[in-house]
């Protein structure tokens, strides 16, 4: 799907998740969770773009940590296109 049809209809908070396993951005999303209600009160939608092929990751981050709708991003297109045309990585 375009990536534009997440905010086509809201304005939506978009988290984007490199590595849907990894316990800090688990506790990123158990923290973002908490402003969900207020936000939604305000209007926002919330998602979640997790950039893994690891099913079991995807899985895990839904259950444990985020809220609400994922779309996976397996060929990192999304990822790609916010770091202007490549996977940019903490160095």
């Amino acid at each position: 799907m375009p990536a534009s049809e997440l905010w086509d209809k809201q304005p939506m908070f978009i988290f984007v998740v490199r590595r849907p396993g990894c316990q800090f951005c688990r506790a990123h999303a158990v923290l973002i969770g908490h402003t969900k209600l207020l936000l939604s009160k305000l209007g926002f939608g919330f998602a979640a773009v997790v950039a893994s092929k690891r099913q079991d990751e995807i899985e895990g981050f839904g259950q444990k940590a985020w809220m609400g709708k994922i779309y996976t991003d397996d060929k990192f297109a999304f990822l790609t296109a916010l770091g202007g045309n490549e996977v940019r990585k903490h160095r």
